[in-house]
């Protein structure tokens, strides 16, 4: 009859649909792990970022696109590792500068600049590549950034007092003698 055979017709209709939802699906991971492989072991170096002209040359390197699910996964992955390069590289900008100014007694504004050079230059490429990466970036060289300005603050105020006192007590032995 019409009704067995449109009930036929509609559970094979159905079928193809869960068949094909699972195929697109499986495509789908398959896509995004070989866009997430290939982005991470694409993506351009500190180096090249820095040897860019400009922005779209830096956006340039980038591998991937929006228009895909891989190309979505290749992009995402090699801005995830450019920007844990240049976190990497910038937290050892700020070590460096920390320690120089605890050894020289930089002077705390001093310190303050330089640590924001290294935060601006940094997290500036990344924005250049990709405002939020960069935004998040910025974040987090922020956080590290001002650890190592209140720690040297902490010390020069140490200093500080250690001369004061120092002097006070210089002062008040020459009062005695």
């Amino acid at each position: 009859t019409g009704t067995a055979q449109a009930r036929v017709a509609n559970t094979i209709a159905q079928s193809l649909d869960q068949m094909s939802r699972f195929a697109f699906q499986q495509y789908e991971t398959q896509a995004k792990i070989e866009g997430a492989e290939f982005g991470a072991a694409n993506a351009p170096s500190i180096v090249d970022l820095i040897k860019a002209e400009d922005a779209e040359a830096r956006k340039a390197l980038i591998p991937g696109s929006i228009e895909t699910v891989r190309g979505r996964s290749e992009r995402q992955a090699a801005l995830n590792t450019v920007a844990a390069n240049l976190e990497i590289a910038a937290r050892d900008a700020i070590k460096q500068i920390a320690v120089e100014g605890h050894v020289n007694f930089t002077n705390v504004v001093d310190l303050q600049k330089q640590i924001d050079g290294v935060i601006n230059g940094f997290s500036g490429a990344m924005t250049d590549v990709d405002p939020a990466t960069g935004a998040k970036l910025r974040l987090g060289l922020s956080t590290i950034g001002n650890t190592a300005y209140t720690t040297h603050v902490k010390m020069m105020a140490t200093k500080a007092e250690e001369q004061a006192d120092y002097l006070a007590k210089k002062g008040a032995d020459q009062i005695v003698t």
